[in-house]
């Protein structure tokens, strides 16, 4: 045999030495918790490495499925609408059918795990549904939802709630347009052709010509001014005739709103009443 005299500083005479490497593993999609992968290393050495995967407080997983939950309003549940959560490469716009019960599920197709391991495919995303009801409530409110299961009632209060918020609500202001601004551009006419006749003296002809050609703007200008009064005055009239019966056009308003809610309310007993029977 050999007796090694000088041995190695670095590996003592043992022919092997230890050392660190940082090294990237490739996970593949779809890996499941205990999975091993292996690595070569530099050296040669076939490396076996077990993967843990972290367990997620938004997510749940079985097999290649992903399991969530996401809350929304009561008037969402019931109308519909959009709704936008969160997957696991991003963020989702879910659509929210009507009248959606709490606790319900819905299956988002292909928004799971893609198994690159095996090629299984692609899993789905499980949404649960859930209702966020209002811990309070304002006076009109609870009307609103006394009238929607028809136990309002008295609904002269609920109606001059409503016809409060309809009043405090602002109009937009209407446009500065008619026969003022006509009179001006006429009047800047007539101005800038004083001018001009007073600046270069013309023969009796042009003046004569151009005396006729302001009688025709005065008198296009008299006609519009009187069709945008008689437009004003069958405005006004139509506004007398909105305002007359004893009731404003908020007050109408806040009736009809208040009836339909009502209607609406007496619908949903019905069928219930229908149902249980």
């Amino acid at each position: 045999g050999h007796v090694i005299t000088q041995k190695c500083k670095s590996c003592h005479g043992k022919g092997t030495n230890n050392i660190s490497e940082e090294a990237n593993i490739n996970i593949p999609s779809g890996i499941s918790d205990g999975t091993t992968v292996s690595y070569r290393s530099q050296g040669g050495t076939d490396i076996r490495i077990n993967i843990q995967v972290e367990k997620s407080n938004k997510f749940k997983r079985n097999d290649l499925d992903i399991y969530s939950s996401v809350k929304i309003d009561m008037a969402k549940a019931i109308l519909g609408g959009w709704q936008r959560v969160e997957g696991i490469a991003g963020n989702i716009d879910v659509k929210i059918p009507p009248n959606t019960q709490p606790g319900s599920t819905m299956r988002l197709a292909m928004k799971g795990i893609r198994d690159n391991i095996t090629s299984r495919g692609v899993g789905n995303h499980i949404l649960t549904i859930n209702v966020n009801l209002p811990r309070t409530l304002t006076a009109q409110q609870k009307m609103l939802l006394q009238a929607f299961g028809g136990t309002l009632d008295d609904p002269s209060e609920l109606i001059a709630s409503l016809s409060k918020d309809l009043k405090q609500e602002k109009i937009p202001p209407k446009s500065s347009t008619g026969s003022n601004g006509e009179t001006s551009r006429n009047s800047t006419r007539e101005t800038s052709s004083k001018s001009s006749r007073k600046s270069s003296p013309k023969s009796p002809k042009d003046t004569s010509s151009k005396d006729s050609s302001s009688k025709g703007s005065k008198k296009s200008a008299h006609a519009n001014g009187s069709q945008t009064d008689a437009e004003d005055s069958s405005n006004s009239q139509h506004m007398e005739k909105e305002e007359s019966g004893g009731l404003t056009r908020d007050q109408k308003y806040a009736i009809i709103g208040a009836v339909l809610w009502m209607g609406i309310g007496l619908v949903f007993s019905k069928v219930r009443n229908c149902t249980h029977a």
